[in-house]
């Protein structure tokens, strides 16, 4: 049976794990990660899917990826784990491919149920890194249209690695968030955020919910650090 606070709080974990998922360490170091900071949705990026299992944890309604990579020896995208039972919505896939890795970037859009039967959409994103700025601009147009189709639910959450290095990219983001009615977390711990000049790559965005709590947190596995936000749904929803 759920309480009250069951219903109306959840937690996101987001993390870039540089290729590192799927394998005993890993899980190992999530385990951890998971008992200090209870996680009901997991959003990864650079996931690995190896012999077409996502993950091992327990309690994952659902588990689903979106590809930028396919290799004989695993497949790599963003990653979306969930508690809470899900649907997919939208696979994408950047339409230009980065200088000198010649590698796409992925999104994933799901629409997830929480127990007391409100639905939360949650794009995980992975933004293409290595062009000029016209073919960054036109691709966070791609996934602002995307994202239009979820701008009707009353909550939505975008988190991901936005590779957002420069004042240009990170001017961009914030003003189409803006306009799509999206806040950015503020972290605790901001420091421990991958960044490049000040400028960090990591965020997590949200609409109609409420921020209780928003932090990085320290672990070695991983070039990036896991971001760590939880919400609650305001009370004029539930």
């Amino acid at each position: 049976m759920h309480t009250k606070k069951d219903i109306t709080k959840f937690s996101i974990l987001c993390w870039n794990v540089q290729k590192r998922s799927g394998n005993y360490r890993f899980e190992t170091v999530m385990r951890k990660i998971l008992q200090d900071h209870p996680a009901q949705i997991i959003a990864l990026q650079e996931g690995r899917r190896k012999k077409g299992s996502l993950c091992r944890l327990e309690g994952l309604a659902y588990a689903k990826m979106s590809c930028n990579i396919q290799a004989p020896f695993g497949d790599f995208g963003v990653v979306t784990l969930s508690t809470f039972p899900g649907e997919t919505l939208r696979l994408y896939r950047s339409g230009v491919r980065e200088a000198g890795f010649a590698t796409r970037k992925s999104a994933l859009l799901t629409r997830h149920t929480l127990p007391g039967g409100q639905t939360l959409h949650l794009l995980n994103l992975h933004a293409i890194n290595f062009v000029w700025h016209a073919l960054f601009e036109k691709e966070i147009e791609a996934i602002v249209n995307m994202l239009k189709e979820a701008s009707c639910t009353p909550h939505l959450i975008v988190a991901g690695d936005f590779n957002t290095w420069s004042r240009k990219r990170m001017d961009l983001l914030e003003r189409e968030m803006e306009h799509l009615g999206l806040l950015r977390a503020k972290l605790q711990s901001a420091h421990l955020v991958k960044s490049i000049g000040r400028r960090m790559l990591d965020h997590i965005y949200y609409k109609g919910v409420e921020l209780k709590y928003a932090t990085a947190i320290d672990v070695s596995l991983s070039d990036h650090n896991p971001i760590y936000a939880t919400f609650e749904l305001k009370r004029d929803s539930i």
